[in-house]
């Protein structure tokens, strides 16, 4: 966990303290007994209505599986990361945390401590997809955020180094 956010360290963290440590442990009956959520299946739009404690997600049944997944966890998202009702709330914070969501959404579906081993394992993303049950733009969007991660770390340590190297040539004079 060398180059993830905070957040995607205090979710693995969270996750693993409850038992969720391989990609069967993400299945809805599970994530549902671990959170106190409820599933209800509609013909209608997905939502979440949630208290402190319990959750009702409404998934939208006419969706295919794997996007039923993705709006599973957005919604997940919101009952673990947000608060107040969204019919009320000013349009700037719902699109922000409409946006946090879906970040949020991919490290609650795709865990690093869980998603990394696997990425080594399952080299394609039709593997993946098929590991974690989800659209293969949630899994690239996965992959292109551990990418970016890392690509920070290593522009990290190079003005780390040269900092260093600046400071030593200082003290020397």
């Amino acid at each position: 966990m060398r180059y993830s956010t905070e957040k995607e360290t205090r979710i693995s963290h969270q996750l693993k303290s409850l038992g969720i440590c391989s990609a069967s442990d993400l299945s809805y009956e599970n994530l549902c007994t671990v959170f106190n959520i409820d599933i209800h299946y509609h013909d209608g739009q997905s939502k979440c209505i949630f208290e402190d404690d319990y959750a009702l997600i409404f998934l939208d049944n006419r969706l295919p599986y794997y996007e039923q997944r993705r709006v599973f966890f957005h919604e997940l998202a919101h009952y673990l990361y947000h608060y107040g009702n969204q019919r009320k709330m000013p349009k700037p914070l719902l699109s922000l945390q409409e946006e946090q969501a879906s970040y949020i959404s991919l490290y609650l579906a795709m865990p690093r401590h869980i998603f990394e081993p696997a990425l080594l394992k399952y080299e394609s993303v039709e593997s993946l997809q098929e590991v974690f049950e989800l659209p293969k733009d949630m899994i690239v969007d996965r992959c292109n955020s551990l990418k970016r991660q890392r690509h920070r770390k290593v522009i990290q340590t190079k003005l780390q180094y040269k900092q260093l190297k600046h400071r030593r040539k200082r003290e020397y004079k």
